[in-house]
């Protein structure tokens, strides 16, 4: 009788769980579908302004931008909203796996906007201001035919430290209010990423690079902002003789044709794209995908150089992510399954610019053109990625000390960590570093921490990324060839790997379980040192 009794309490009990279950997860697809009804139009007609804005530089439209992000932040700032998802998500009940992994993303966004509203517009109007300022300022110096570098540089300096200095501060005390100790912090949970691990992993990389750095430093003559004032995908260095041959090459053509040859037609992105030189256009270059579905459009310029055709390829590799993305998974998890993946994706294409038989492969040039330039164009190629590598370790370290510490000397801690990952002080550097209480500050000369804040680590764990993955597609399809210069051209095998194993899971597994799924490991320095390192050989 006891036993009885015991097997029908725990019958009850089951049922009890089960019911407790469904109800939990059909309240959070109900709480799914109000958000959405929100939100989903509050972020489309953001991007659709934020592409007209680039298109026009306007003024009106980018304060109608401002408008629409309040009235986003003042949805998502919704305490009782948050704290469903919170309790929701501390009770672990939900275990389907597309639900599970929406209330991950949910709560995080609904984490951010929780900070005092007022607070968070003071944030926003700033950082919108700085971004149109730089941005204008370098069309004024591309109009003059200046290097917009150094004059943007120079306005930094004169007349934005005050209120960069402001916006990190706001910033920091933003991050206070939702529980991070800085900005920074704050950041690294939003993309589901471990400070420590980020921090092991740059260290080992720092390590292998050093005396390969070392042996190419003085052959480095490229602009310190080697990213370029306003790309996310980098630049190359000036060879006059290749971008003479680009000069008369169809680009968009030319991707079109690549991305075709290995299972991906972009010939719908490209009849939506505006990538005609205009005055009017923000310099920028840019994938975006305005409704998550079918509407995926390139914006930027193209003036004929090699520069133009690496950042092309890079944001036509973000738009064949966003287009094999499956329309059937919910709106949520149709998306990449982080920045630093999709700049991933991007980094792999753009590097076909460095591999010295590409463009021989696709046709442009010809036996002749090909042999005379690849030593250079793979020598150059190595050094800029070194050069990058090197660049990158240096931006991430000091902008984590402008969050940590933005009461520091910060001129202080520019040079030192300088020194220590490029090399090559500049005379005021030097002078600054002996004297402790100097005020130089060269640092405010980056452009990228007012345009690209708190995001430098995913760039250089993309090349990490890119490196890996090419080392894997090399080892499982010998028919590549050498990762250092590989046969991709109408490799269709290529473009089956990129869509089983990056593209559609979308959002649904996180960045660090994909890429163990995709490569057979865990992300590390390996494959990057093994194809940029090797400089003599």
């Amino acid at each position: 009788m006891r036993n009885l009794f015991f097997l029908f309490a725990l019958s009850v009990l089951f049922v009890a769980c089960g019911s407790s279950e469904k109800k939990a997860e059909s309240g959070l697809i109900s709480f799914i579908v109000r958000h959405e009804n929100t939100v989903v139009p509050l972020s489309e007609q953001i991007d659709r302004a934020f592409w007209e804005y680039a298109q026009t530089g306007s003024e009106s439209v980018r304060k109608k931008i401002d408008s629409l992000e309040a009235l986003k932040a003042r949805h998502l700032h919704n305490e009782k909203s948050f704290s469903y998802l919170q309790q929701l998500k501390n009770k672990g009940i939900i275990h389907d796996e597309y639900l599970q992994r929406q209330l991950e993303i949910l709560h995080r966004q609904y984490l951010f906007y929780q900070a005092d509203l007022d607070l968070q517009e003071r944030v926003r109007l700033l950082q919108s201001y700085l971004k149109n300022k730089v941005w204008k300022t370098t069309k004024e110096a591309q109009a003059c035919a200046l290097d917009s570098s150094e004059m943007v540089g120079f306005i930094c300096r004169r007349a934005m430290k005050d209120s960069l200095m402001l916006l990190v501060k706001l910033r920091n005390e933003w991050a206070r209010q939702t529980g991070f100790s800085d900005y920074y912090a704050l950041q690294f949970f939003l993309n589901e990423q471990e400070p420590e691990q980020i921090d092991s992993l740059f260290a080992e990389l720092e390590r292998q690079t050093d005396s390969a750095y070392r042996l190419i430093k003085q052959d480095v003559h490229y602009s310190r902002h080697y990213r370029g004032v306003f790309s996310q995908y980098g630049q190359r260095y000036d060879n006059i003789r290749r971008n003479n041959i680009y000069a008369y090459v169809n680009m968009p053509h030319l991707a079109v044709r690549f991305f075709s040859g290995i299972g991906f037609e972009l010939e719908g992105v490209m009849s939506n794209s505006d990538l005609s030189p205009d005055d009017a256009k923000l310099p920028i270059m840019r994938c975006a995908s305005i409704d998550r579905k079918n509407d995926v459009r390139l914006i930027g310029e193209l003036h004929g150089t090699e520069t133009d055709m690496l950042r092309l390829l890079a944001c036509c590799g973000e738009a064949v992510y966003w287009e094999n993305i499956p329309n059937t998974l919910p709106y949520l998890l149709r998306t990449p399954s982080s920045f630093m993946l999709q700049v991933g994706v991007a980094s792999f294409f753009s590097r076909l610019v460095g591999y010295p038989d590409w463009l021989l492969d696709m046709g442009v040039f010809s036996a002749g053109q090909a042999g005379a330039l690849r030593g250079s164009t793979h020598r150059e190629f190595v050094r800029e990625q070194l050069y990058f590598c090197r660049w990158a370790l240096m931006m991430y370290h000091f902008e984590r000390e402008l969050y940590a510490n933005p009461d520091r000397n910060l001129s202080v801690v520019w040079a030192d960590l300088y020194r220590r990952y490029i090399g090559q002080a500049r005379e005021e550097e030097i002078k600054c570093e002996k004297n402790r209480g100097c005020t130089y500050q060269e640092w405010i000369s980056e452009p990228y921490f007012v345009l690209d804040v708190c995001r430098i680590h995913h760039y250089l764990m993309a090349e990490l990324w890119a490196a890996q993955v090419m080392d894997y597609l090399c080892e499982a399809h010998p028919k590549i060839g050498n990762p250092c210069n590989p046969a991709l051209v109408g490799n269709k095998e290529v473009g089956a790997y990129f869509k089983k194993y990056v593209f559609e899971p979308g959002a649904v597994i996180r960045w660090d379980t994909l890429t163990r799924r995709a490569t057979g490991s865990e992300l590390s320095v390996e494959s990057f040192v093994e194809q940029f390192c090797k400089i003599e050989e």
